[in-house]
């Protein structure tokens, strides 16, 4: 198995995250924001739509989280505290 470093580690585990995480939610906002808004209006909870600040506070708070999980992906597989993990 070849070494990675843990600069390397942790830049693909974000990019990993990170690009499932712009496919996954930028699709649903593409459908649901920008697409067919008109037509689900009615079935919304809240009348008004989100401001790009709410957007902005989203983006944010999800990138530090996805930040933390690589985080603890790095600490279970790339520090001594791999040693008392299950992987081969």
């Amino acid at each position: 198995m070849e070494s990675v470093s843990p600069l390397e580690f942790i830049l693909y585990a974000f990019t990993a995250n990170i690009s499932r995480y712009l496919i996954i939610s930028g699709g649903f906002f593409l459908v649901f924001y920008l697409l067919i808004k008109k037509r689900i209006k009615h079935k919304k909870l809240q009348s008004k739509f989100p401001e790009n600040k709410d957007y902005l506070r989203e983006i944010s708070s999800s990138i530090l989280t996805l930040s933390v999980f690589v985080g603890v992906g790095y600490l279970i597989f790339k520090t001594p505290l791999s040693a008392y993990n299950l992987t081969v």
